[in-house]
């Protein structure tokens, strides 16, 4: 089965398309932009070629003759300044004329079927040319299936279509090798376990926004710090800009730096660690980290939280079945001791996301039913 994904420049798409193909026999193509091409090409299972313009697309599509082809996500091609809005109809177009079977992606559980002036945030700056720019995206993906990783029924605008992938488990063998395997491409101290952190760009400039750069530069530094004084070594994904504000090598002794990483070590590092902090209840890390027991605190629910009010909610439903989750407050030091109090509770909580998770057809299941007469 030959399936085609054609990656936006959003991490959390390549993520998604790596988990929808994990453990299944498919012949697999990943079209990958140059920001994403240039760290994995080479480091990832299935075959990666570049793309820049629709032709190149098309040129993939006309060698290859994809069974199935997918946009990760048709939504954001044109939010990540890859392709024009025109690009992407001329796009879609084209792939209609050769009569490929094509699904999108939707990173917005399909509240973009009912778009409003309540959809964005009064507070967010853009809303006005947001609503404006997603409702002509939506007309043009409105005919496409649209895929998720959680069972979604918030619109009868689009047909939904989840799915589950059992192959995100990872045996407990194959977990305990990551940290010697880390250490071919890291600076992993094997005595230690890690605390990973992960700020994406976005969530970056909304704790800026909150906080100010001076005072959320001050308590970012501070939880590296915290992680050492627990006797744990601290990893942080974040933008180089932020890495460049933070960095101090001598308090926060043997911390790890990452502006950027091929996922398959990503993957390792996600699961390696003890511990998950993040700024984003709907990161893409979840899936594998909940997959496989793994804790994972929130300092916020992030910028699409912030940004959606709406998307939030139906986040909380679809992603948690409306579970209470606590957020550890920013200034308030790290302690393991209480960490470790904090896990059960939380696990009950993503215990219920895990049932509703395998709710949803598996990835070879949802191929045969896409293909369907």
């Amino acid at each position: 089965m030959k399936l085609l994904f054609i990656i936006s420049n959003d991490f959390g798409e390549l993520s998604d398309a790596c988990y929808f193909t994990k453990g299944y026999n498919f012949d697999v193509s990943l079209l990958l932009p140059p920001r994403l091409f240039a760290v994995n090409q080479g480091n990832i299972p299935s075959k990666a070629y570049l793309y820049k313009t629709v032709q190149d697309i098309l040129d993939i599509v006309d060698r290859q003759q994809p069974e199935l082809i997918f946009l990760f996500s048709g939504y954001l091609y044109a939010i990540n300044q890859i392709l024009s809005l025109e690009a992407v109809r001329d796009l879609l177009e084209n792939l209609k004329h050769r009569h490929c079977q094509v699904v999108t992606s939707d990173p917005f559980l399909g509240i973009l079927a009912d778009l409003n002036d309540a959809t964005f945030s009064k507070d967010f700056p853009f809303q006005q040319p947001f609503l404006q720019h997603f409702s002509k995206v939506f007309t043009l993906l409105q005919k496409l299936p649209h895929l998720y990783t959680t069972p979604v029924t918030s619109t009868q605008k689009v047909k939904q279509i989840a799915f589950f992938n059992p192959n995100v488990e990872i045996p407990p063998h194959e977990l305990s090798t990551y940290a010697d395997q880390l250490t071919r491409v890291l600076p992993v101290n094997l005595d230690q376990k890690r605390w990973l952190f992960v700020l994406s760009s976005e969530d970056y400039v909304t704790q800026i926004n909150l906080h100010g750069e001076a005072k959320f530069h001050a308590t970012l530094k501070n939880k590296l710090e915290e992680t050492v004084e627990s006797g744990c070594q601290p990893i942080i994904l974040t933008s180089k800009k932020c890495i460049d504000a933070i960095r101090d090598l001598k308090s926060q002794g043997s911390a790890i730096y990452l502006s950027f990483c091929p996922y398959p070590v990503f993957m390792q590092i996600l699961l390696e660690a003890e511990y998950l902090f993040l700024w984003n209840v709907f990161s893409n890390c979840l899936l594998s980290r909940i997959g496989n027991q793994k804790p994972v605190f929130f300092f916020h629910p992030g910028h699409l939280s912030q940004a959606i009010p709406r998307l939030h909610k139906l986040g909380m439903k679809y992603s948690y079945s409306e579970a209470n989750l606590s957020y550890l407050d920013i200034f308030k030091p790290l302690q393991s001791l209480e960490l470790a109090e904090q896990v059960p509770v939380q696990e009950q909580a993503f215990a219920r996301s895990q049932r509703r998770f395998r709710e949803s057809p598996t990835p070879d299941q949802v191929v045969r039913q896409l293909l369907s007469p």
